[in-house]
């Protein structure tokens, strides 16, 4: 290929963009076979041994190496499409760049009062439920006062209504080059203060899980800041800012604050424990309110 005078023009830079070190130029297949059903499905090792094999390059193959920095450089690619889409979003709907509503905003504003269930609808669950109190023999009155509330504060909402976003932070090691082979046991140290254990790196993501009548998606990113901003701009895109949001989250009071502070526009957005955390704060209320052991082991049974 010759340029306009005549000169010889080199264009391999364009088609084959310059690299840093250890990278390398991908097949078309790469990132199918091994970022959509790899890396996304399977550890790195796992993911480098099956790709190698379909291949038939067990020996001389995709080294490990390789493969973590392809996935890296396509997560950051991933994440700065998702900062820019939010951003663009925002703009759009009447948000600032950090996720809080404008004067303008009319998306705010349209947020309609959370759907309950009618009284007919929950009238056999309820029944239900009251029945089995009987059984383990708690007063007729006591019941009776507990329904007059649920039906005066409204506490169960329509699920076709309501969108759950759960979310929690995931730690993730860094993986060694070669596993150490376990040879038998190890002979006890005689001062256990000496023994040190070696910490690899960790990588703390914040993970989010959107769903809504049986539908749902999955969102990370590197803090609880970026990945709240991702969670409002799936909200907005899709148009769910006007359903009742239901966050589903475990007993950690940073993450708690940080979502309350987040959505403090929100007119109502309440955040529900998990089971586990759940159960585990009905049992610290119950060992403070009840004195005695056999008085609160039959309250918890």
């Amino acid at each position: 290929m010759k340029a306009k005078n005549n000169k010889p023009l080199f264009a391999g830079i364009g088609l084959f963009p310059t690299h840093k070190g250890r990278q390398w130029y991908p097949t078309s297949g790469f990132k199918e076979v091994a970022l959509i059903y790899g890396a996304a499905q399977r550890s790195y090792r796992q993911t480098i041994k099956v790709f190698n094999h379909s291949r038939r390059q067990e020996v001389g193959g995709t080294p490990l190496n390789t493969r973590c920095d392809v996935s890296q450089a396509e997560g950051l690619k991933v994440l700065d499409f998702l900062t820019r889409k939010a951003g663009s979003l925002f703009k759009e709907q009447g948000f600032n760049p950090q996720g809080l509503p404008e004067a303008d905003c009319t998306v705010v504003k349209q947020i309609p009062d959370a759907a309950y269930l009618e009284q007919e609808k929950l009238q056999p669950a309820l029944t239900a439920v009251c029945e089995d109190m009987v059984k383990k023999g708690l007063s007729v009155e006591g019941i009776e006062k507990v329904q007059n509330i649920l039906f005066a504060n409204k506490a169960y909402e329509k699920a076709g209504q309501c969108v759950y976003v759960h979310s929690d932070d995931v730690g993730v090691k860094e993986q060694k080059q070669h596993r150490d082979k376990k040879w038998g046991a190890k002979e006890p140290a005689v001062n256990q203060k000496e023994v040190t254990k070696d910490k690899r790196p960790t990588v703390q993501n914040t993970v989010a899980r959107i769903e809504h009548t049986g539908k749902g998606f999955t969102l990370t990113g590197r803090n609880v800041s970026e990945i709240l901003t991702f969670v409002l701009a799936f909200l907005l895109n899709n148009a769910l800012l006007r359903l009742n949001i239901k966050v589903c989250t475990d007993g950690q009071r940073c993450l708690q604050d940080a979502i309350v502070s987040f959505f403090s526009w929100h007119r109502h957005l309440p955040l529900l424990l998990d089971w586990f955390h759940l159960v585990k704060k009905f049992k610290e209320d119950l060992s403070l309110a009840c004195k005695g052991r056999e008085i609160r082991n039959r309250h918890l049974k």
